[in-house]
């Protein structure tokens, strides 16, 4: 517990400080550029394009981090929200120091390619962003650390077999009842719209009702069973809007990452050219 509270006091500071940061790295960049390209400081318009060309790429290297962090390595380096909300930032910030380093012109082939990327993987990133505000999950066995959609997968199955289990116990009319109408809608997912339409409220709400409705099928003597199952379809319930949401944010991971990856190998070849000639 102390622990959690840690990380999340931690989470809350570095969040509050962002800001700050944010404005004070802005500040810094655009007095660079001013002064820099003073002649008293004897420095080309080249080197401090190649210097903001080094700071978007070590910037770049930073941002695929968080997907390191959040994926492979186990050690825990902050909380995962924190890595998150600098994510975010850093993000931004790198939007201004690529516009510093070229001014989003396109001056050759691989530096058009680097700058098509780098616009693509932006915008997948702010859809991103807009999907893990809009689509909050919630979904944390601990604070920072997510719950995977394997462990949720492994829980539904076992709600099936644990309502089976119940429905082979029951009577012989119920179990019989179970098996022509109710095992689907009660173990069954329904379609996923309805999961990402609702909140985790109306989620609930929409779930008791649709439990009263299908014991309406059911006859009198086998309510008792019927409402054994009660738990297992509201929590059934609970695991498919999650299973939802982190299936619309996988897909759209599988988007964001090969961008990534993709600008981050075409900016060492730019990089490489650049050195080069």
């Amino acid at each position: 517990m102390s622990q959690s509270k840690a990380e999340s006091s931690e989470a809350g500071a570095l969040t509050r400080r962002w800001p700050f940061l944010f404005v004070f790295a802005t500040i810094s960049l655009l007095a660079i550029h001013m002064f820099s390209r003073d002649e008293q400081f004897g420095r080309t318009a080249r080197d401090v394009d190649i210097a903001y060309g080094f700071t978007a790429f070590f910037g770049a290297i930073v941002l695929f981090a968080y997907w390191i962090r959040a994926n492979i390595y186990s050690r825990r380096l902050a909380s995962r929200r924190s890595w998150y909300v600098s994510h975010i930032y850093i993000g931004v910030l790198l939007v201004g120091v690529v516009y510093l380093h070229s001014g989003f012109r396109f001056t050759g082939a691989i530096s058009g390619a680097l700058l098509i990327l780098f616009f693509a993987a932006t915008a997948s990133g702010v859809i991103g962003a807009v999907m893990y505000a809009v689509i909050p999950l919630r979904l944390s066995k601990s604070l920072g650390e997510a719950v995977t959609l394997a462990e949720l997968t492994a829980r539904l199955e076992k709600i099936s077999v644990e309502a089976d289990s119940i429905a082979r116990k029951a009577p012989p009319i119920f179990g019989e009842l179970y098996a022509e109408r109710l095992r689907r809608p009660i173990v069954e997912p329904r379609w996923i719209g309805r999961y990402l339409t609702w909140s985790q409220k109306e989620m609930l709400t929409a779930a008791e009702d649709y439990f009263e409705r299908l014991r309406r099928l059911i006859p009198e003597g086998t309510a008792h069973d019927m409402e054994m199952l009660r738990p297992l379809f509201v929590e059934k319930e609970t695991l498919n809007f999650k299973i939802a949401r982190l299936q619309i944010l996988r897909a759209w991971l599988d988007i964001h990452l090969p961008l990534s990856v993709a600008l981050l190998a075409c900016a060492v070849v730019h990089a490489i050219s650049i050195a080069r000639y």
